[in-house]
């Protein structure tokens, strides 16, 4: 769980770190690996 969480809060940080630097890179993430990603977390954190 304790990695979940970790793994959870450098996405967030990456995430926040592109926005910064290239908008239309973050955008691209945000849309098809960053909702994947989250999406996958929930499924992970409900079935463990």
């Amino acid at each position: 769980m304790k990695r979940v969480v970790i793994s959870f809060w450098f996405l967030l940080s990456s995430w926040r770190w592109l926005y910064t630097h290239d908008e239309a890179l973050m955008d691209i993430i945000y849309q098809h690996y960053y909702l994947r990603q989250i999406s996958n977390m929930y499924f992970f954190i409900i079935f463990n």
